[in-house]
């Protein structure tokens, strides 16, 4: 089975080692509207009193690890759109589902200013996980369509050996705004400035992010082995 054309690939390998952030589309199948479904349905609880989901950073709600790992929709939808194997093509790097999380973001200040996961800080030292992660974020349009992620294109190029200077990239550089759809995923590198936009909608919005690593990288995850056997199952 063709899982993209070469035509599609080169112009995506291209704008990913370039821009370091692309978007594919989401296959419009029965995965994808069964994992609609348990948005929506999540989407109508209150998260702050419901013993399912925890408050990792103010004003979020994720679902907590025994039910994200057990719920077949979110991994149905990942394997039914190939996602792995299209960023495995386009990366050129062997990888493995490390992560995940469910989160629901309320209020008018963002829960992660602009930063990247991976990064050099105040004392020069290298912070993160290295080689960097792959990240994928579906941001599901529930209810109204909003800005969802800042990310400072090519900022994954501009890494210096220097926090301060490192810091100056976020002021002058050119910002990309995400917006939430139901019909493609983001994908950036985790060195790559990126920022939780505000969210200015009192019901919040949903964002579902996966984080892809190399196989050696599993075990600086919690569930990491758990959700890589999860993945690959055949069930």
């Amino acid at each position: 089975m063709k899982i993209l054309l070469n035509s599609n690939l080169n112009k995506l390998q291209k704008d990913f080692y370039f821009n370091g952030f692309i978007s594919l589309n989401i296959k419009d199948n029965s995965e994808k509207n069964e994992f609609l479904k348990d948005l929506k349905l999540w989407d109508k609880l209150d998260l702050t009193i419901n013993n399912k989901w925890k408050s990792l950073y103010k004003n979020t709600y994720d679902l907590i690890d025994v039910e994200k790992i057990k719920n077949k929709n979110i991994i149905n939808f990942m394997k039914s759109n190939l996602f792995l194997e299209k960023i495995e093509l386009i990366t050129g790097r062997k990888l493995v589902l490390g992560d995940f999380t469910i989160r629901k973001t309320y209020g008018s200040e963002n829960y992660l200013k602009m930063h990247r996961d991976t990064y050099i800080d105040k004392k020069n030292k290298l912070v993160g996980r290295t080689p960097p992660l792959i990240k994928l974020i579906f941001y599901p349009e529930l209810k109204n369509i909003s800005t969802q992620l800042t990310i400072i294109p090519k900022s994954h190029k501009l890494i210096f050996n220097n926090y301060f200077i490192n810091k100056f990239i976020t002021i002058f550089q050119k910002k990309y705004n995400i917006k939430n759809n139901n019909n493609n995923v983001i994908i950036f590198q985790s060195d790559i400035y990126h920022e939780a936009a505000k969210q200015g909608n009192i019901d919040g919005n949903f964002r579902c992010i996966f984080n892809f690593c190399s196989p050696s990288q599993l075990t600086s995850f919690k569930n990491g082995k758990k959700i890589a056997l999860k993945f690959n199952s055949k069930k």
